[in-house]
């Protein structure tokens, strides 16, 4: 995997559009209503006091994995880990369906689990129509609710790059109020 720090969005604006944001009512896979695609800076209307889940997300193409052909709105999938009550989930956000089902997107998905080195790191691929798949590290779709996983997280272990992430997961993994983003 390719890691190229200090990326910027440019015009992919994706994730205000497949994630939801509680914060302001927005249901996922529905465009943001803040979303101005005309706007030359940020395209966000009030960037400048938007939503705490909005300023602290960066999906994993933003912080720095993988080439270009792999920015969201080029290959149709926002990707990032969340910490849930459960562990740490890799969430695949699909813009289209089955978009999550190409070579591409899972040699992607394989790579940043080999580089993540988290034990039983669940992934979750959530369509377009809000349906989601949960699956294990070798792509096993899980069939019962998510067993609670166990994991032990060393972020002196990790990449540099990710040791923040592990951090704030570590230390926040068991917060309540539903999935935290912290990659």
């Amino acid at each position: 995997m390719t890691l190229t720090p200090e990326r910027t969005c440019g015009t992919c604006k994706l994730c205000c559009t497949v994630m939801s944001v509680v914060e302001i009512g927005k249901p996922g896979n529905v465009k943001c209503g803040q979303l101005d695609c005309k706007s030359k800076r940020h395209g966000c209307r009030i960037y400048s006091w938007r939503p705490i889940s909005c300023a602290d997300y960066q999906c994993t193409w933003l912080r720095g994995a993988w080439g270009d052909e792999m920015r969201p709105d080029r290959c149709k999938c926002v990707m990032g880990v969340e910490g849930t009550t459960d562990g740490p989930v890799l969430c695949v956000y699909e813009s289209v369906p089955g978009a999550a089902q190409t070579d591409q997107i899972r040699e992607a998905v394989d790579s940043l689990v080999v580089l993540l080195a988290v034990e039983n790191l669940a992934i979750s691929i959530i369509a377009p129509s809000g349906d989601r798949i949960l699956l294990t590290t070798d792509w096993k779709v899980l069939d019962e609710q998510p067993p609670h996983f166990m994991f032990s997280l060393d972020p002196n272990a990790a990449p540099d790059m990710f040791r923040p992430m592990l951090r704030k997961f570590a230390g926040s993994h068991r917060a309540e109020g539903g999935p935290q983003r912290v990659w």
